[in-house]
């Protein structure tokens, strides 16, 4: 017969055996739900998708109806990415803006608050039961909403764990899809970059073509001695800038050589070659081929620095003084804000193709009827010389690329070298690769921000260069308040 302790312990084996059939249960159904959500994020390379897929797939293993997931630029605190599942329209702006004060707030990043905790917060709506903070890189965070599940159950310890272990496994997707997009980003300044030299490429050589063939012409109708000997010189060396423009396309095309070295090389090579075409005409064409030469020689020349005290003041007035008769029937209001005595100890030329080169990038970017300013002031000992823009603004993904050098901002299906300072001029893309390396030479700084005009927030939308004509505006304050850059040039103390 069984003892009445024989039974207690039958009771305590089925006990045991039920908690361990239990929680081999719970494992089970956490590694499902690890297998099935992982499978879903990690078949995609798009942020968005992959965010939704995870939203999607949390919410039907823990039973719930509505959720978030929201990913945030800490320093530019900005909101870049929201996926909502669930919830009313009504609620977006009120989840975005608890969302990002969550993450701003120091004390709770890194926190995951639920039930009574997250409603002493009086931060999120009512129906947000569970939130979870994670960190995708240093200066990349986001936070992720649920809702209460449907059968009342509260968040426990097990769903906090479950989640966490979802949540690496998303920030893994993340960083793969984010380097997916940052390829893409560069195969496609790559592809630019090509274009738009050979573009540059092609300009030139097609007037040199011109003349040598206005020349052969003229030469059918008036035999002079000699300059059959000099057209054929000229052509051959047509034929070396075209072989150069293919060696161009071969760097580009990272071909087992140093790039730097041999763009060089090659800008030294088209230098040589058309100086001595330049050597054997006389006007008009000499001229034409003394601008190309001049223009190759100062992309190669290093002139020796000469500071001097330089007026702050006083320069930047002569400058807007000279930008303002070359830029034409442009119309547009050049505000100037220039603290008194200012003055720097630095190369006068360089300061001046320095500022030139902002003003006129200003420029290009700002349609007609808008505003440009420039500030010189003094700061924490340092001279500040800002140039700002209310124009079209760059994206963030060109804004990664253009101190990169021959890098322009508008699509390649769109790009034109128009006059200089014309809205949208496009031009090499040179000028501010020159301005970094003055900075590197003369000790001095260049930083900026920038924030793509929100009515055309892709390269392929156009600005119709003119305020009045776009029609997505009422009133010019929108224009002003939409998009727009600025370039900050500082320089140390040593040179005040």
């Amino acid at each position: 017969m069984i003892t009445q302790d024989e039974v207690e312990q039958l009771r305590a084996s089925l006990k045991e055996a039920d908690h361990i059939q239990s929680e081999l249960d719970r494992r089970i159904f956490y590694l499902k739900t690890l297998y099935d959500v992982s499978k879903d994020i990690f078949s995609s390379i798009e942020t968005d998708s992959i965010l939704r897929n995870f939203l999607l797939m949390s919410m039907g293993n823990f039973g719930v109806m509505e959720a978030f997931v929201l990913l945030m630029d800490m320093p530019a605190k900005e909101i870049i990415r929201f996926v909502p599942i669930g919830f009313d329209d009504t609620k977006f702006a009120a989840l975005q803006k608890s969302g990002m004060k969550f993450l701003l707030n120091e004390a709770y990043q890194g926190l995951s608050a639920n039930g009574p905790a997250l409603r002493r917060l009086r931060m999120f709506p009512s129906s947000v039961e569970y939130v979870l903070p994670f960190s995708v890189e240093t200066d990349y965070l986001g936070l992720l909403g649920m809702g209460p599940k449907i059968v009342g159950d509260p968040y426990n310890e097990n769903d906090k764990e479950l989640l966490d272990t979802l949540l690496n496994n998303l920030v893994v997707a993340l960083k793969n899809a984010k380097l997916y997009e940052d390829l893409k980003v560069l195969d496609k300044a790559k592809e630019r970059v090509i274009n738009h030299l050979s573009h540059e490429l092609k300009t030139p050589l097609a007037i040199i073509i011109g003349v040598l063939s206005r020349i052969r012409k003229r030469l059918d109708d008036a035999i002079l001695a000699g300059l059959d000997k000099t057209l054929d010189r000229g052509e051959r060396n047509v034929k070396r800038l075209i072989d150069l423009q293919s060696k161009i396309d071969d760097i580009l095309n990272q071909r087992s050589v140093e790039e730097k070295e041999r763009i060089l090389d090659i800008i030294e090579s088209a230098a040589g070659l058309v100086g001595e075409i330049k050597e054997e005409y006389n006007d008009p064409y000499a001229k034409i081929l003394g601008i190309i030469s001049d223009r190759l020689e100062s992309l190669l020349s290093k002139t020796e620095i000469r500071k001097e005290e330089i007026q702050v003041g006083e320069f930047l007035h002569t400058l807007y003084d000279y930008t303002l008769s070359d830029m034409g029937e442009r119309e547009l209001n050049i505000a100037r804000n220039f603290d008194n005595g200012i003055r720097l100890f630095t190369d006068r030329s360089i300061l001046e193709k320095v500022c030139q080169g902002l003003l006129k990038n200003a420029i290009e970017n700002t349609p007609d009827e808008g505003t440009i300013e420039i500030i010189a002031k003094k700061e924490n000992g340092e001279i500040w010389i800002t140039f700002r823009d209310y124009g079209v603004g760059i994206s963030q993904q060109n804004q990664k690329l253009i101190f990169g050098g021959f890098f322009h901002t508008q699509d390649t299906d769109f790009y034109s070298s128009k006059k200089p300072y014309e809205f949208n001029a496009g031009g090499t893309g040179s000028d501010l690769l020159r301005i970094k390396t003055f900075s590197e030479r003369l000790d001095f700084s260049v930083e900026f921000y920038s924030t793509r005009c929100k009515f055309i927030p892709t390269d392929r939308e156009i600005c119709p260069g003119r305020i009045s004509a776009c029609q997505s505006i009422t009133e010019k304050s929108e224009c002003l308040d939409s998009g727009g850059s600025v370039f900050l040039i500082k320089f140390p103390v040593n040179q005040v």
